[in-house]
């Protein structure tokens, strides 16, 4: 968006993007020729980077946060939590391997289970936002992926109710 206008483009014009620079997602997210934020907390910066399997970003700091992660999924509890409410499952580093032997740029499906407040659509749309980048990139995103030229590409989004989709993740990504 330009100022409260929002630019005007063909959906269908992907070849308007065809190899525009794909950075990683954390200088995505942060960089003002890309999303422009303002904030990513560290935390969402660990899930960020193992959403996409950039491992080779990790930094001892989310080695820290991924260590307890797991170490809470496997055990249960923390001192300040309920059972189970905070946690990955065990091994992420070596999924992330296997999906990067695979020659994948990032896990199929993510479940976030986190509570109200939790950052789970902001941090959506971020990835969200990330993936149609790099589907926009190649400029034919339907050619390069051997899909029926007028075959549309979805993004789906679920929440509750629809208007909590409208309002909420739909209103993140679109922002």
């Amino acid at each position: 968006m330009a100022g409260n206008n929002p630019v005007a483009f063909n959906p269908y014009e992907f070849e308007l993007f065809a190899g525009l620079e794909v950075p990683d997602p954390i200088t995505f997210i942060l960089g003002k020729q890309w999303l422009n934020q303002k904030t990513l907390y560290p935390r969402q910066a660990t899930l960020l980077k193992i959403i996409f399997l950039r491992d080779d970003l990790f930094t001892e700091y989310d080695h820290k946060v991924i260590d307890e992660w797991e170490d809470h999924y496997k055990n249960g509890f923390l001192p300040h939590h309920a059972p189970g409410q905070n946690g990955i499952t065990p091994n992420v580093r070596e999924r992330i391997k296997i999906l990067k032997q695979d020659q994948r740029k990032w896990f199929r499906e993510i479940i976030m289970v986190m509570g109200r407040r939790g950052g789970k659509g902001h941090v959506s749309a971020q990835a969200m936002s990330y993936v149609l980048w790099n589907y926009m990139s190649l400029g034919n995103p339907q050619e390069h992926f051997g899909i029926a030229p007028n075959k549309v590409l979805e993004c789906l989004i679920y929440a509750g109710k629809k208007a909590q989709a409208r309002a909420n993740l739909f209103k993140e990504l679109s922002d």
